[in-house]
């Protein structure tokens, strides 16, 4: 038997706790559809829908005059009466879906009796309540049928990759929309340079958020026009430019000004769900986060582990990646320790994150490679190859570059250095061709 106090009650937490705390918003929209709610709390549920995919936050102000004053004692009861823990989001989430699912299943048996002897009826019935026992939250279904006439659909058209810039490493390292992919460096190597590249390339087509959550706007602008200007980071930091650095800097920052696609988030103790409350908000397309151990958790009392939070971290841009079509780029920091080749035992607090990456690229330094070469290996690959790329790495400028092998009189140690590079056959060059 359905206890319709509990129900009530734990709609009314669900929607109290968006509205006291927004960033708690994806998640309600995702893990209940408005059949979960009945009445006021139904009403207003929509609302907050509405006002998510117009990117506004749940404000009860606002909510209350998009409803005409409809629910203005209902939500005045919900601010002052209801009391709420963050903490228990889920449990409040679970309780609702349960309730919701006993109510309508109820609902449907006594459609059942009233029809009497229409067996057929009732079969029909019988299978609804069925599906409604069987739902889990926010999981819906799709047949096989509709699965192959979807498929057909997206055979006809061109595949779309997201670009790096490196039209070298493009061919080979396919990035795709709605995946999870994790870019990860020891301290030093270059994996936020690396990561403002990429997103400044993507940002010609796309609207493409990056989330520092170590660096200000101001360190990550001195990083962009070194690049655009092809001025030394260092110089521009001093503030020590001469005539034609200055010239430079002008130039890079006209480009720069004409640029509306790329925004970037001094995001320092921001959370994972922040994060994605943005990205919604902002409708962007690609996003950048750096780094994800530096995320925040859900919980601000300090009781999560750092494995806890990177956990959570990766199971929130795991879901916005899959349910939003958004191509997200963790940027990850590897244990200090140790040099030369890592693995993906070196990933800090990595379980979850290796488990729900589409791909994992590390950066790093060879033993034998100079200062200004740099490794890009594919460590994990759901839609193709692992293998490595050289790249070489200008630090003053903050630009990497395909590290495209010399075919001369030392062709075979050519091939030989470069014969695990993924996909180049025979060991076949293109001219170097990077985008700038």
């Amino acid at each position: 038997m359905v206890n319709n106090d509990s129900w009530i009650s734990a709609q009314s937490a669900c929607i109290t706790s968006v509205l006291l705390y927004p960033n708690l918003t994806e998640k309600l929209l995702q893990e209940t559809t408005v059949e979960d709610f009945e009445g006021a709390p139904a009403g207003i549920y929509r609302i907050i829908r509405e006002l998510r995919d117009a990117g506004n936050p749940p404000d009860p102000v606002i909510i209350n005059a998009r409803a005409q004053g409809l629910y203005s004692d209902y939500l005045s009861q919900l601010v002052n009466d209801v009391p709420v823990f963050e903490s228990q989001f889920e449990r409040y989430l679970e309780e609702v879906h349960r309730q919701s699912r006993c109510v309508r299943a109820q609902r449907l048996m006594g459609e059942a009796i009233a029809e009497g002897n229409n067996l057929e009826s009732v079969r029909d019935i019988a299978q609804q309540v069925s599906e409604v026992i069987a739902e889990t939250n926010g999981t819906k279904s799709v047949s096989l049928s509709v699965l192959s006439q979807n498929f057909l659909e997206n055979l006809k058209a061109e595949p779309e990759y997201i670009p790096t810039g490196m039209r070298q490493v493009d061919k080979r390292l396919h990035y795709r929309k709605s995946n999870l992919n994790v870019i990860a460096a020891r301290p030093g190597i270059g994996k936020t340079a690396l990561g403002l590249q990429m997103a400044l390339c993507q940002s010609r087509k796309y609207r493409v958020g990056y989330f520092t959550l170590e660096g200000s706007e101001d360190e990550i602008m001195e990083r962009i026009v070194a690049r655009q200007a092809r001025v030394s980071w260092s110089k521009i930091s001093d503030r020590n430019l001469n005539a034609a650095d200055m010239a430079g800097v002008q130039s890079a920052l006209e480009e720069l000004n004409r640029n509306e696609n790329l925004r970037i988030y001094p995001a320092a103790g921001w959370s994972a769900a922040d994060i994605v409350n943005a990205a919604i908000a902002d409708k962007l397309e690609i996003i950048y986060v750096d780094y994800i151990q530096l995320c925040a958790g859900s919980r601000k009392d300090g009781s999560m582990s750092r494995y806890e939070i990177v956990t959570e971290s990766s199971m929130e841009l795991r879901a916005l990646a899959n349910k939003r079509k958004i191509s997200v780029f963790a940027m990850a920091q590897l244990n200090r320790s140790g040099t030369g080749r890592p693995s993906l035992e070196n990933l800090r607090e990595s379980g979850q994150l290796e488990q729900d990456a589409d791909t994992v690229a590390f950066i790093y330094e060879e033993t034998n490679d100079g200062p200004n070469l740099r490794t890009f290996e594919v460590m994990k690959n759901r839609h193709g190859e692992k293998g490595h790329f050289k790249l070489k790495w200008d630090g003053g400028i903050q630009k990497f570059s395909y590290d495209e092998p010399k075919v001369g009189v030392d062709t075979v140690l050519q091939k030989e250095k470069y014969k695990n590079i993924v996909g180049v056959p025979e060991y076949v060059y293109t001219p170097h061709d990077e985008e700038d």
